[in-house]
């Protein structure tokens, strides 16, 4: 009789845990892909065990014309879990930055995650880049001009090249 209880008891456990009452995935890693919708199946949870946040610090091109017109110029933000931060000095990973971004769910306080400095846009949002989060100029079928790189290159060395004629 016992045996039976206990058999009983597991099938049941099997049914309900498998029936999907819970659709989250716990993500124990830095950079592993992160949910922003409650309704997705299955549900990417950072793990709170690691301080884990699901933040945006970076966009990719939509390539597909007709989805790029649902995201802001084309650019879709990429969620994914990184350490929480406040500074630097949080950051174990040689290399990390505290990297402010948008974070959805639990943010412990804190506004921002370790991330490569190559992946964090908002330390990329210069005047030179017009604010463009990085992001590079539209090709405008011209050449870029690398006179002051020439120039610089130039001030320190001997013209040692023989002049051409005038006119030519």
């Amino acid at each position: 009789m016992r045996f039976v209880i206990v058999l009983v008891f597991f099938a049941v456990s099997l049914s309900i845990g498998g029936s999907g009452c819970s659709k989250a995935q716990i993500r124990a890693y830095e950079s592993h892909a992160c949910s922003t919708n409650g309704d997705d199946d299955p549900l990417y949870v950072c793990s709170p065990a690691f301080d884990l946040v699901c933040i945006n610090t970076y966009h990719v091109m939509v390539t597909n014309p007709q989805e790029a017109k649902k995201f802001d110029g084309g650019l879709r933000p990429v969620y994914v879990c990184r350490l929480a931060c406040s500074t630097k000095t949080d950051c174990p990973q040689a290399g990390d930055v505290c990297c402010e971004g948008a974070i959805y769910g639990k943010d412990y306080g804190k506004k921002a995650g370790c991330a490569p400095a190559g992946l964090c846009e908002s330390m990329r949002i210069t005047e030179e880049d017009g604010g463009n989060m990085g992001t590079p100029p539209p090709d405008t079928g011209t050449a870029p001009s690398d006179a002051g790189a020439d120039a610089a290159r130039d001030a320190g060395a001997p013209d040692t090249a023989p002049d051409a004629p005038a006119g030519q």
